[in-house]
């Protein structure tokens, strides 16, 4: 049986027309600029930062008394850092550290002021390496090879991804 997963491939091709496309209008060579994007795909780290606004157009920011006491909005915006030294973690499936994100605890938002930290979640002993989880949550095999270049082999939310595949799998 052959498993097809139509919105991968078509995340995949989109990208890569956009990259041409890009590379075609500057006049620069699209592999080199597939590489490159690649490079910050995969090194790139998230976060989710809130933005308080009045309507959608607006962009203004917010305290957090403002917003208590006004009909104000919230907004999540996906914002991408690369990080030197802590993009070099490795993988693993059950890791020894994650990666902390410190920001204003009264305004909770992310700012000038706030700093990224590795930072260990269990014991670890002398020349052990640290290791963090690339992906949180619900990613599966194929979020790994999409943004990353490789499958995990011990993935649980594989079973997931194939039983909405495949729902005759029990």
């Amino acid at each position: 049986m052959e498993i097809q997963i139509p919105s991968f491939a078509t995340r995949t091709l989109q990208r890569k027309h956009l990259v041409e496309k890009i590379a075609t209008a500057a006049k620069i060579n699209d592999r080199e600029l597939r590489w490159a994007t690649w490079m910050i795909r995969s090194r790139r780290f998230s976060i989710i930062d809130f933005v308080y606004e009045e309507s959608p157009s607006s962009g203004k920011r917010y305290s957090l008394l403002e917003w208590l006491s006004s009909r104000i909005t919230k907004k999540d915006v996906v914002k991408g850092y690369l990080l030197p030294m802590l993009d070099m973690s490795n993988h693993s499936s059950h890791p020894n550290a994650s990666i902390a994100i410190k920001i204003d605890k009264f305004a909770r938002k992310f700012d000038e002021s706030s700093s990224f930290v590795l930072r260990a979640t269990t014991e670890v002993e002398k020349n052990e390496e640290l290791t963090i989880s690339y992906l949180d949550g619900d990613g599966t095999s194929l979020d790994f090879l999409d943004k990353y270049g490789f499958f995990t082999e011990d993935n649980p939310n594989d079973e997931i991804l194939l039983a909405k595949l495949i729902p005759s799998i029990p």
